[in-house]
């Protein structure tokens, strides 16, 4: 998320220089997410070195850094595994079960996040409609996800969490653009965009592991309202230095000279981005059409059984509630070490040859996974979830570069928000599916610790899916590239 939605909007804002050459997926990746590492010349780099780098402008990013590279809302979103049990607890009756409020709640505020808010916010900034000022007070409102929520279980309230998820989704996307978009740039003026990247994506993985060990001793100590609400001052609290920063006239884009000498213009810039591609041909080429299945399959997967970490190691061993969340925290960790560390070492990597790796791992860890559950103790489940989650932290950062290598860096502005809504789909999807498939195998009379099985082997199909979509794709664009090198 982090990574693609500042390309994005930074495709929104800046004018990119289009490739002469058809991608070759065998490439050595260009840098993290795209840097302008390898997209600027050296000597626009030492220029911007020599003029810009001053012990203000230090100063001035290390403020945007601690005050903008916390994605709170989506650190909740990823730690609320623990919610799963306690929300669906709040349904009144019957009818509402199959509602599933635990994973259809917090889906929906993803859903409309990447559907609809990222790439609208990200527009009104390019048409300089909306300020990095705008963006702080909106993201205030991300605090009514987990308010809303409080509010349902303590008075009853039960439609009142989906009201509050749908508004708390525009504080999602706004303090999401916060970090990934002004931070990062930060970082990216002076040709250092990896570590932006890396600062970013870690500190959602270490928030992420935050919430889930603080929700579960919440909820399993003072229950599911106090721990809303205390959440909802967290989310709060996380934004009150860069509203601060707001209200003296600090935060901001980076200077502009410096911008300009980078060729990355500030976020208050308001300009257009030029691409080849309109958004009608993108829609009409295959190539879109198979990248928007790799993201909904990837995302789908990755992010249902993130969802559905602690109930997975509370129903299948048995385990205590507070246990099962306390897994699900541990099991998050190497995925924070690769959101962290892979945006520094892309540059040294093959897309295809890494991406296949991933996913092939992960497609054999899931359909695994039930004789795991069945013959070995927790222990070798968690190592699997943890394996799981690092290989989704990690194709999560490669796909946006697959869309640079199949687009190219000039039509990635025109094909992230294309692509969004298949993310958001799977956002909302992949818990959705395992949710669902756990309680039908329930009703069918399956025992508890066999329950998951069928969404384990759906989310091994679902990387099954995406390796089988991105051979095709990649022997399609070798085909193409071979016929553009033949001499006229």
């Amino acid at each position: 998320l982090g990574s693609s939605t500042y390309l994005a909007t930074r495709a929104f804002v800046a004018h990119f220089p289009g490739m002469k050459q058809e991608p070759s997926l065998d490439a050595e990746l260009p840098s993290a997410t795209g840097d302008l590492e390898a997209t600027e010349s050296a000597s626009s780099s030492s220029s911007v070195a020599a003029s810009g780098i001053t012990p203000e402008f230090r100063r001035l990013r290390l403020k945007h850094t601690l005050a903008l590279s916390t994605d709170a809302a989506t650190a909740f979103y990823l730690g609320s595994s623990p919610l799963v049990v306690e929300i669906n607890a709040t349904v009144p009756n019957e009818m509402y079960t199959w509602l599933a409020p635990g994973v259809t709640v917090l889906g929906l505020m993803m859903f409309l996040m990447q559907v609809i808010l990222i790439p609208t916010l990200g527009r009104l900034v390019a048409h300089g409609r909306l300020s990095v000022r705008g963006l702080a007070v909106l993201s205030l409102l991300a605090a009514a996800a987990p308010l809303s929520i409080g509010l349902s279980a303590s008075h009853n309230l039960f439609w009142a969490q989906y009201f509050g998820s749908a508004v708390g989704a525009i504080g999602a996307a706004s303090m999401h653009l916060l970090s990934k978009l002004s931070m990062v740039q930060w970082w990216a003026v002076t040709g250092q965009t990896a570590i932006g990247v890396a600062i970013a994506g870690g500190c959602v993985g270490v928030d992420a592991m935050f919430f889930t060990l603080l929700l579960t001793w919440l909820c399993s100590s003072f229950g599911l309202a106090c721990a809303m609400y205390v959440t909802a001052g967290i989310l709060l609290g996380t934004r009150m230095y860069s509203l601060y920063l707001a209200c003296t006239g600090e935060l901001q884009g980076p200077p502009v000279k410096l911008a300009s000498n980078s060729s990355v213009p500030p976020l208050s810039v308001a300009a257009e981005a030029k691409s080849g591609s309109s958004g009608r041909q993108m829609l009409s080429t295959l190539d879109f059409w198979q990248l928007a299945l790799h993201t909904w399959a990837i995302t789908a997967a990755g992010l249902g059984m993130k969802t559905l970490l602690a109930p997975i190691f509370h129903d299948t061993y048995a385990t205590s509630y507070a246990t099962s969340g306390y897994l699900a925290a541990a099991s998050m960790a190497l995925y924070t070490v690769v959101r962290c560390g892979l945006p520094l070492a892309t540059r040294h990597l093959s897309l295809v040859p890494v991406f296949m790796s991933m996913l092939v791992l992960s497609a054999v860890l899931y359909a695994l996974a039930p004789a795991v559950i069945h013959h070995l103790p927790v222990s070798c489940l968690l190592v699997l979830q943890t394996l799981t989650g690092a290989s989704f932290a990690g194709q999560s950062i490669l796909h946006n570069i697959l869309v640079i290598e199949v687009f190219s860096t000039a039509n990635f502005g025109v094909a992230f928000p294309l692509l969004s809504p298949a993310a958001g789909l799977g956002a909302l999807v992949g818990p959705a599916l395992g949710f669902y498939t756990y309680h039908a195998s329930m009703m069918a009379g399956e025992a508890q610790s066999r329950a998951f099985n069928p969404f384990f082997w759906a989310c091994s199909a679902l990387e099954v899916l995406a390796l089988l979509n991105i051979m095709v794709l990649r022997a399609r664009l070798r085909c193409r590239q071979q016929k553009f090198d033949l001499p006229a």
